[in-house]
């Protein structure tokens, strides 16, 4: 689990190389957009309604990009795909 003070999610990370401190993390053009860059750990709040909160995953691919997805059950899905299997409104 990682947690701010503002916001808190979990973490399943199957990028091949390993974390990169937050200050080798580079921050160019090419690796982030607005809510997917790569980073091991969310540097934005996901603003996630109060009842999927706790479902909220910062998931980082193989190749080290990071973004938000639920974690249901196990099981890691797109934000919407989730919402939509849980019954609620993102």
């Amino acid at each position: 689990w990682y947690g701010t003070a503002d916001y808190g999610c979990w973490i399943v990370n199957d990028a091949k190389k390993r974390f990169a401190l937050a200050g080798q993390v580079p921050f160019g053009d090419n690796n982030m957009s607005s809510k997917k860059y790569a980073s091991p750990f969310p540097l934005h709040d996901h603003g996630a309604k109060e009842g999927i909160r706790h479902y909220m995953c910062w998931y980082v691919n193989e190749k080290g990009i990071g973004e938000y997805h639920l974690l249901i059950g196990g099981v890691i899905m797109k934000i919407a795909e989730g919402v939509k299997k849980l019954g609620f409104n993102y």
